[in-house]
């Protein structure tokens, strides 16, 4: 084939074509890495990561039932001890694992009589548990339980050691496949990075070679009238058209294009004046959404000089927010049919400031029809948005705490509501009130009041989710909302907690006082399966807790409504 006379198309083709085959060796060499690398990952999460996240589970779940142990024997409750011993199997499951993995493994650093020897320390110390809190309670302790009780705090020490090293261990031994792993993949990296630069360099040459007889020398020739129609210069008629070769045809569909031009293009001096002294950040787009001209105006609010934003895409200019109704992708789209105006976007300065604006358009067409520019109007409406955000705070948010306020909470109960009906979930309403807060006001004034309540909000949410909802309802009163809870009995342990933060000595400024306070409980759906009736049950609730001399809970389940 003789290439200095065929088309076009078989010279691109024949550049391709060889691309292609370079581009299919890396590929192929790529593929088979990223096959090894991957079942090297899948041997590391099959073995390794199940195991290394055993030794943490085991000292979580003994740090749980020492804390069952423990809230047993300060309440004296039956039931929590017997919830901590239930947790016993889980633990020995957890060692039993271990110890499977360990017999069945020959790279495991742990060893099977080390395991074993934990296992025995642990059934001792369970034994002993069970011993100690079959009657929780700490009132009187005889010496001998008071010695038992050392000795299994003494034992619980050595065991959580015993734990964290087999946690350790664990961990290293995950550390120590993982860094395998990366001495590998690092290797292939080089390997497969040295074959991707020695394919480039190999069909870059080829293809240069090609390129540069096939294509490049006669294509200089339009590039040279090119240059010369950019600087204004006259462009230079090609030679005649020879029917086999498509750049001829090329070259003079652009000379006889920059010939219309000459007749059709007028000067743009007089409207570009008008355009920058114009009010409001003015910008004509071309087609290709880069910016031909712009305003003084939109110097200034996009804090660019005119020199740098002529030319550049208008996708600069924005930021892209997730409510925007317009963007740079989509302007093409949204003005083809008329004038836009005061669509929503998010635009962006060239230090990053982010702001909102309001944007109006509109298209430019010719004579025959086809799309000249687009002519865009930014207004700055931070100012706007600024007001509209401290509505909607005033409108949702308490003023002095912060906190949500009674129309927010009602939406957020309401929602809530919904969604425990729908996944058959639990959920509690605390409603509190202060005790002991009226003297604040009478002796230290309303403001050190005020600064006293903004305490108190800041423990409540100390002390709940970040999917719970804390409110002010008014004066002194709270009302918190407990969203999807493992039982009802969470709702009082976590009331137990309000009343011993809210019980802490408050110090504001030189003044020292401490608070009490009433919690009334009800739970969605024993008690109530509507907004109304949950919270009227924990309002009655609350009332009961203060006439039961205040500074603790009550539960609308035990409600006499006689």
């Amino acid at each position: 084939m003789n290439f200095s006379t065929s088309s076009i198309r078989s010279k691109i083709w024949l550049c391709v074509l060889i691309a292609l085959i370079g581009f299919l060796v890396a590929t192929m060499s790529s593929f088979y890495a990223n096959i090894k690398q991957y079942q090297n990952l899948s041997q590391l999460q099959k073995e390794y990561y199940p195991l290394a996240s055993l030794g943490l589970q085991l000292m979580n779940t003994l740090e749980l039932q020492t804390e069952g142990y423990e809230d047993a024997f300060m309440i004296g409750e039956q039931s929590l001890a017997v919830e901590a011993n239930e947790i016993k199997g889980k633990i020995l499951a957890l060692i039993d694992n271990i110890l499977n993995f360990v017999r069945n493994s020959s790279s495991c650093p742990l060893r099977e009589k080390d395991i074993m020897a934990i296992r025995q320390e642990y059934l001792t110390f369970a034994t002993l548990a069970e011993k100690i809190y079959s009657h929780p309670g700490i009132e009187n302790l005889s010496r001998d339980k008071q010695k038992e009780i050392r000795e299994l705090g003494l034992m619980q020490g050595a065991l959580m050691q015993g734990f964290k090293s087999i946690s350790d261990q664990l961990d290293n031994s995950l550390i120590g496949q993982i860094e395998k792993t990366k001495k590998k993949s690092l290797s292939t990296m080089v390997l497969l990075g040295s074959l991707f630069i020695t394919a480039f360099l190999l069909v870059g040459l080829i293809v240069d070679r090609v390129a540069s007889r096939l294509l490049v020398t006669p294509l200089s020739r339009i590039r040279d009238n090119i240059k010369r129609f950019s600087l204004g210069q006259n462009t230079i008629q090609p030679p005649a058209i020879e029917d086999s070769d498509e750049i001829g045809h090329l070259a003079m569909a652009f000379w006889e294009m920059t010939e219309d031009l000459k007749i059709t293009t007028v000067s743009k001096r007089y409207v570009d004046n008008i355009i920058r002294n114009m009010s409001g950040a003015l910008i004509v787009l071309k087609p290709d959404m880069t910016i031909q001209t712009v305003s003084q105006q939109t110097v200034e609010l996009f804090s660019y000089t005119e020199e740098e934003l002529l030319g550049l895409h208008m996708d600069v200019l924005f930021s892209h927010g997730d409510d925007d109704e317009i963007s740079a992708d989509k302007i093409a789209s949204i003005v083809v049919d008329g004038a836009v105006k005061t669509l929503e976007a998010t635009c962006r300065t060239r230090e990053g400031h982010v702001f909102p604006a309001h944007f109006s358009g509109s298209s430019m067409y010719n004579e025959a029809g086809e799309l000249q520019g687009i002519i865009c109007v930014f207004n700055d409406i931070t100012e706007l948005k600024n007001a509209e955000k401290k509505l909607t705070e005033m409108a949702h948010y308490d003023t002095l705490t912060g906190l949500a306020n009674r129309n927010l909470f009602f939406q957020s109960l309401d929602h809530a509501i919904l969604d425990a009906k729908r996944h058959n979930r639990i959920l509690a309403l605390l409603y509190l009130d202060l005790d002991k807060f009226k003297p604040i006001n009478d002796r230290w004034s309303h403001d050190i009041g005020d600064l006293v309540l903004q305490e108190i909000g800041k423990r409540l949410e100390e002390l709940t989710r970040a999917d719970d909802t804390v409110a002010r309802m008014g004066g002194d009163e709270f009302i918190v909302l407990l969203n999807s809870l493992n039982e009802a009995g969470d709702a009082e342990r976590i009331a137990e907690k309000i009343i011993g933060k809210i019980a802490e000595p408050i110090q504001i400024n030189k003044y020292s006082h401490i608070l009490g306070v009433s919690v009334g409980i009800s739970i969605f759906p024993a008690n109530g399966d509507s907004m109304e009736d949950l919270i009227v049950q924990a309002d009655m609730a609350m009332y009961q807790a203060k006439k039961n001399g205040g500074s603790c809970l009550f539960n609308a389940k035990n409600l006499n409504y006689s």
